[in-house]
């Protein structure tokens, strides 16, 4: 996965749906719904929808009950996720994590969750492709 930076205030889900859906964030505000921008924030339903619409995939979305994990207590898998975390301040967030690495769109490079300035954000909602079941017999 590669960082896709956000250029606003309020793009990070943007962005991030660009970064686990490998598209361009160009991409992506080309597939948003009709409203949209890159000017506000995008809710839970709206993000599982693009996802799916720029990957041609089903996503699941999963909204964490509380008490809620910290972002690095989390145990994330090797695929690329979605995750909207919540900060101290209450502010919400869009990160992309893939394995032990959180691709914060603010920043330039993939950072080691047990690293990460917000790790102690908590998980509010998980975004993930579903994988497909097994075959009987396989």
């Amino acid at each position: 996965m590669h960082i896709v930076r956000q250029t606003k205030s309020y793009d990070c889900g943007v962005a991030v749906a660009a970064m686990v859906g490998n598209v361009s964030y160009a991409a992506v505000l080309d597939r948003l719904i009709t409203g949209l921008s890159s000017e506000t924030t995008l809710n839970e339903l709206v993000m599982w929808r693009t996802l799916q619409d720029i990957t041609r995939m089903e996503w699941q979305f999963v909204e964490v009950p509380p008490p809620r994990p910290r972002l690095r207590d989390w145990s994330f898998p090797e695929t690329p996720i979605a995750v909207l975390i919540e900060r101290a301040d209450s502010s919400r967030h869009y990160v992309a994590v893939l394995g032990r690495f959180i691709y914060d769109p603010l920043f330039e490079e993939p950072i080691a969750t047990q690293e990460y300035a917000d790790g102690n954000s908590s998980v509010i909602t998980v975004f993930a492709a579903k994988t497909p079941a097994a075959e009987p017999g396989a």
